[in-house]
């Protein structure tokens, strides 16, 4: 697989990818500009749903595709092992806010889009429990429980932000 993997992805660096994100957005503002004519909660969701998509393709390209191939197989199953290992508490609470940080906007995202609580947690799970898997099969980083753990954490975390977005401006909107 290491073969198949540096084939595949050895080429694909930062450059390329902010090419092909900047290619992206040129196509979803003319999508915008060719829609103008839907007004309403329609032309929000599909915006929002476009940047969502955009973002999970950054999360990706960070975590999995925009990274060296290498020998890195590590598979810990076992949450936050780490705070046994001898790993320095800074440096586990570091990777740990990185990670929440990095799937707050998800949450934030996608209860805009008043998409079901449970189904966005879930989704954020399933993708962060994808990265993990990819990284270890790919062999460019750990596939560790604590960063699927963080991840939800942070989903939840951007849940909890946009409700307090939603209510407050609703909440304003009354008087």
């Amino acid at each position: 697989m290491g073969a198949l993997s540096e084939l595949l992805f050895d080429r694909l660096n930062v450059a390329d990818f902010l090419m092909v994100s900047g290619i992206t957005l040129l196509f979803v503002g003319l999508f915008l500009e060719l829609t103008k004519l839907i007004n309403g909660r329609l032309m929000r969701n599909w915006l929002l749903i476009a940047f969502l998509f955009y973002y999970v393709v950054i999360v990706l390209c960070y975590t999995v595709f925009c990274r060296k191939m290498g020998n890195l197989t590590q598979f810990r199953p076992i949450p936050f092992y780490n705070l046994f290992d001898g790993t320095p508490i800074s440096q586990f609470v570091y990777e740990g806010l990185l990670n929440m940080v990095m799937f707050i906007p998800m949450g934030i995202g996608a209860a805009l889009i008043k998409w079901n609580k449970w189904h966005i947690m879930g989704g954020a799970l399933i993708l962060s429990m994808s990265i993990e898997m990819m990284q270890w099969f790919l062999k460019c980083g750990c596939c560790e429980m604590n960063d699927v753990i963080n991840n939800g954490i942070g989903c939840a975390i951007g849940l909890g932000l946009a409700q307090c977005f939603r209510y407050n401006y609703y909440s304003n909107d009354k008087y």
